[in-house]
């Protein structure tokens, strides 16, 4: 049974194979996590972070796009 909530975007990580998180000894580095590099690897869903970091008409944008330039940058940066 599939979660309405839930973007469609997000379900290709029900296919995720065995991975780990923590790798290695030390601290936790999640640069290293198996999880986060298969998980960021898979296309619907950078789509899906764009999407919401990019906001709609329901959440303010933290990024927005100067088409003058053709380029993004942080909602607060200034030129």
């Amino acid at each position: 049974m599939e979660n309405p909530k839930v973007s469609s975007k997000l379900m290709c990580a029900k296919q995720m194979p065995e991975l780990k998180h923590r790798v290695g000894d030390g601290e936790f580095d999640i640069t290293k996590s198996e999880v986060c590099k298969w998980l960021m690897s898979q296309p619907d869903i950078i789509d899906y972070i764009f999407d919401k970091i990019r906001g709609n008409k329901y959440r303010e944008p933290l990024i927005v796009y100067d088409p003058e330039r053709g380029t993004y940058r942080g909602a607060e940066f200034k030129i």
